[in-house]
Parts: C-alpha cells; structure tokens; sequence
C-alpha cells in the first residue's frame, strides 16, 4: 500500500515538475527528509497528514499553473475534479491514498439510464 502510494506521488511530481525542494519550503520540512521519503527510505511520522498536506500543495499547482489537465491524466480523472483548491485537493488526497474518489461526472457525459421495465423484460 505505501509502495504505491509513494510510486503514484513521484509519477504526479514529475508530471507537475515539483521538486522536493519546493515540497519541503511549503511543508516547513527539512528538504533531505522530504528526498529521503520520496526515495522511498524514509516514512513520514503521520501519513495521513502528510498526504492532506502535499494535496494541497498540488491543488494550489494545477490552479495556479493550469496544470490541472496533465495532472488529471496522470490520476485517471476529468480535470474538471481537479478545480478548486479544495475539491482538487479531496480528489488527489484519495488518490494519493488509494481510496476511489467520489466521482463527479461532467456536463455532457451523462449516459441515459435504461427504464426499469427495459430490464426486467431481458
């Protein structure tokens, strides 16, 4: 579960060009550690914050960069999931944690649902 939590993280890092340097400034950590855990020789003390904490540093990424669209097609997601700071930062949180995301289906990408008595008469 950690290895792929740690291999999804450096994918969506690289994708974005975020750099543990620019992990560590804006988590106030030291930069070796964070080089350390995304080397995968070190585990942060408290994952789960950890986790919500480089979400949001993502979020802020996609918004501020336009970057939304090259991290949805890392994640698997619509980018429009990945608009605003706090709905993009739920969506890459669950991501990064492996936990499936509600998914929020964009206008237009509706499927019709088939009646009730169209199923039971097959």
């Amino acid at each position: 579960e950690y290895d792929c939590f740690l291999a999804n993280l450096n994918r969506l890092l690289s994708a974005l060009s975020i750099r543990s340097c620019e992990i560590a400034r804006a988590l106030s950590y030291d930069a070796s550690y964070i080089s350390r855990i995304l080397a995968g020789q070190r585990r942060p003390a408290d994952i789960p914050q950890f986790i919500s904490c480089l979400s949001r540093l993502v979020a802020r990424r996609c918004l501020d960069r336009g970057n939304a669209a090259l991290a949805a097609g890392v994640m698997g997601v619509h980018p429009s999931e990945l608009l605003g700071e706090e709905a993009g930062s739920a969506v890459i949180s669950s991501w990064l944690s492996g936990i499936p995301a509600p998914r929020k289906i964009p206008a237009g990408r509706l499927r019709p649902q088939t009646p009730i008595s169209a199923l039971r008469s097959a």
